[in-house]
This record gives structure tokens, sequence and C-alpha cells, in this order.
């Protein structure tokens, strides 16, 4: 019942939380390869700074309908690889 900005910006949250604690068990192992990590953080700060500009910006109704087209997509993606056999 929450406003989609409200729930994806929730939603994100945890999601860096949880994947903060899942990195950091992999970087004390010593199994991150910082020339793999670096071009990724980048990607991730760049979008990250877009994506709460363009956020603020849209109404909760266009966001709700992006969402949904992605989630659409996302599916089709998934019934085809499973199709195809993983490939």
């Amino acid at each position: 019942g929450l406003p989609p900005k409200v729930s994806t910006t929730t939603s994100n949250l945890i999601i860096g939380v949880t994947a903060l604690a899942g990195a950091s068990v992999y970087l004390a192992a010593g199994l991150v390869d910082p020339g793999y990590t670096a071009p990724v953080i980048l990607g991730v700060v760049t979008g990250a700074l877009f994506g709460t500009r363009l956020l603020v910006r849209l109404r909760n109704r266009t966001v709700r309908s992006l969402f949904t087209v992605v989630l659409f997509l996302l599916g089709i993606e998934m019934i085809v690889r499973t199709v195809l056999g993983g490939k």
C-alpha cells in the first residue's frame, strides 16, 4: 500500500545492506579482484546518483508503469532462458 517511490527506495536500501554484508565476507576472504570491482563501483555510484535525480522528478504513476514494464521484460527473459535451457 506504499507509494512506489517509498517502496522502491526502501527496497534498494535493504538490498544495499544485504549486498554489503555479503561483499564484506568475500573481501575478508581475499576473493575480491580490484580489477573487476572498480568498474562495478563506478557504475553503481553513477547509476544511483542518476536514478535518484530521475526518481525525484517522476510521478508515482510513471514509476509504477516503468517498474511494471521492467518486471514484464524480466519475466519474458526468464521464460526464454528456461525454454532455451539456460543459455
